[in-house]
């Protein structure tokens, strides 16, 4: 039997989302999250179990259930369940096959195509590839990259890293646009999503640009400070 943690605001959230709209797959995901992430902390400091429940209020939040009124409420179920379990290969010790014997084959194939690998470091786009190959998973990393695009500009420090982080939401730029033709159902979602994600990237060039002027400057500081030192380790020598 799973043990049941405490959950945090975006679990509990999600928590009575799932109960009321018999979303039982969900609710397992969440607990399970909950428990595997439990301690961990990502990159720029925040909880893991917060990201991954960030991610799935996130789709509920682009009203997945009323923006999409078509949509099976397995496929909803399905969808969520993936937004929840998204990093757990990547960062723990879970396996494909862990989650298959639990969530079934076609959730653990998308949790595993949404999992970077070390290659990955080398050709992102390879990723990208990846992911673009179900729509489950082009919309759990569009919400994802959103969250990430969102934040980076409070948690990254140079200007190379928020520029990394922006090029790969750049990259989802044209998966989204292909996926909304090939989907007509989740169409208003992907336009919603993409349209936010070109106002925060325009956003970031603008911090990009600023940090660069910084960057640049203190570097000339610096160059100004050594020539005033050895300009006057000269002047007492004579």
């Amino acid at each position: 039997m799973l043990r049941r943690f405490p959950l945090n605001r975006d679990g509990t959230f999600i928590e009575n989302f799932a109960t009321e709209n018999h979303l039982w797959l969900t609710l397992l995901a969440l607990h399970s999250a909950n428990k595997y992430f439990r301690g961990m902390v990502r990159d720029d400091g925040s909880q893991e179990i917060t990201h991954a429940t960030a991610t799935c209020c996130g789709l509920i939040d682009r009203e997945i259930l009323l923006f999409v009124p078509d949509i099976p409420i397995n496929l909803v179920d399905e969808i969520l369940t993936v937004a929840l379990l998204h990093d757990l290969i990547e960062n723990t010790n879970v396996t494909v096959n862990d989650i298959g014997k639990v969530f079934g084959k076609k959730v653990a194939h998308e949790v595993d195509l949404l999992t970077k690998r070390p290659e990955h470091k080398k050709d992102i786009r390879k990723y990208y590839r990846r992911v673009g190959r179900s729509i489950v998973t082009v919309l759990v990393k569009t919400i994802d990259k959103l969250n990430v695009a969102g934040s980076i500009i409070k948690v990254a420090k140079t200007a190379d890293r928020i520029e990394k982080q922006a090029g790969e939401a750049r990259i989802m730029l044209p998966i989204m646009k292909r996926m909304r033709k090939k989907y007509p159902v989740f169409k208003g979602m992907l336009i919603n999503c993409r349209e936010a994600m070109k106002s925060i990237l325009i956003g970031i060039d603008a911090h990009i640009e600023v940090l660069r002027e910084n960057e640049d400057l203190k570097k000339k500081n610096e160059r100004l400070k050594k020539r005033v030192n050895k300009f006057k380790k000269k002047k007492k020598r004579k």
